[in-house]
């Protein structure tokens, strides 16, 4: 079995995460008032 590095997954993954780090830094004002509002199934899959 040979387990290689591939940069298209590299690419792949930073193009997956760049969003995820632009939104934590920009969050929209008074995000945490509706956080309470989130749908609880959709919570769930977060914590998990």
């Amino acid at each position: 079995m040979h387990l290689g590095f591939s940069y298209v997954g590299l690419i792949y993954l930073i193009l997956l995460i760049i969003p995820n780090i632009i939104w934590t830094k920009n969050q929209p004002q008074d995000y945490e008032k509706y956080v309470g509002n989130e749908n609880r199934v959709l919570f769930l899959g977060q914590v998990i």
